[in-house]
């Protein structure tokens, strides 16, 4: 009768048993545990799998190159100057709208008319009201009048008795003149100055007529 080969489950021992032990205990020869022989042979061991082929290379000559993008040369470069010419047509650009606001102003300037007008005034006019810290002075308007345009500005100074002139408005403080608060009478809040009120010697020069 044909042998029953197996493995024996505690070792792995491979065994082999007659088949009328089929589902009997034995004793494994190496391990010495109690083991049952299976009714059947165990089956046949199936040896490595065969390694995959190597892959397919295709000879050199043969490899495929993208084509070119249409809008470019496969041997050609772009120059320093085709890849700088956005920046220049932007420096140039901005330098043609620079002399396009130059001739402007120069126009407008040429069509420019100034009125100055010229009030004296002393603080015992303002009695408590006087914000100065100089007893008088002139106050001045200047007009500016632009008539291609239909544009006035005011310019409302303060000369003080030295000859210096003081901006009083925001529009004559911009053109350069000191800021009056270098004569303006001040008390400190919290350390910080808080400066009379000047309005009213704005509106006397913005009131002056020419």
């Amino acid at each position: 009768m044909p042998d029953i080969h197996f493995d024996c489950p505690m070792c792995n021992q491979s065994l082999e048993a007659p088949e009328e032990l089929a589902n009997q205990l034995i004793d494994c020869p190496t391990c010495k545990k109690t083991i049952e022989v299976p009714t059947r042979s165990r089956p046949a061991k199936v040896g490595p799998e065969a390694p995959p082929p190597p892959p397919i290379v295709a000879p050199p000559h043969l490899l495929c190159t993208p084509p070119p993008l249409p809008h470019q040369s496969p041997h050609v470069r772009r120059s320093p100057m085709t890849a700088r010419k956005p920046v220049v047509v932007a420096i140039l650009g901005a330098a043609a709208i620079g002399i396009l606001v130059l001739l402007v102003m120069a126009l407008l300037s040429s069509h420019t008319s100034t009125v100055e007008v010229k009030i004296p005034v002393k603080a015992e006019e303002f009695g408590d009201q006087w914000p100065l810290t100089v007893s008088s002075g002139y106050i001045i308007k200047y007009e500016r009048y632009i008539p291609n345009v239909s544009f006035k500005s005011y310019s409302v100074i303060f000369e003080a008795p030295d000859g210096i002139r003081y901006g009083l408005n925001g529009h004559a403080q911009s053109q350069g003149y000191r800021n009056i608060h270098a004569i303006t009478k001040s008390r400190l809040v919290f350390g910080d100055p808080i400066y009379e009120d000047v309005s009213e010697l704005v509106n006397v020069g913005l009131n002056s007529k020419d």
